[in-house]
């Protein structure tokens, strides 16, 4: 990837946790959390990390790896913040996120990194 267009993934990524997290912070309704956090931490962001996972592992740099540590601990961060508005608002007390959280992230990353490095291999022998 060019160097302009190397960091354009983690922007939406970013952006994607950044939006989750606002609209966890400024909900109207008390049952509509639940169904959106559901879907943004264990469906888009894990499916996010996968295929930027992809595209940067089809580098040739072995710091690569790194993502997965990113990935998991952005997916614990968003639990945390989309979560403790709900726990200090209708449970009244704050409830830690549990650590096997971060697995959601770190897996899907790993999968990535690891067919983004079969893809450069596959690409370097056909050349």
């Amino acid at each position: 990837m060019k160097k302009l267009k190397k960091g354009i993934p983690f922007l939406i990524y970013m952006m994607i946790l950044f939006l989750y997290i606002l609209f966890a912070w400024s909900r109207t309704h008390s049952g509509q959390i639940i169904e959106v956090s559901l879907f943004i931490l264990y469906l888009v962001l894990p499916a996010s990390a996968f295929i930027i996972s992809v595209l940067y592992g089809q580098s040739d740099h072995r710091a690569i790896y790194l993502l997965t540590l990113f990935f998991g601990m952005m997916e614990l961060l968003g639990c945390y913040l989309g979560f403790i508005h709900v726990s200090l608002t209708d449970i009244e007390k704050i409830l830690a996120p549990s650590s096997e959280i971060v697995l959601y992230g770190v897996f899907p990353s790993l999968i990535g990194v690891m067919i983004g490095q079969y893809i450069n291999k596959q690409n370097r022998y056909n050349l």
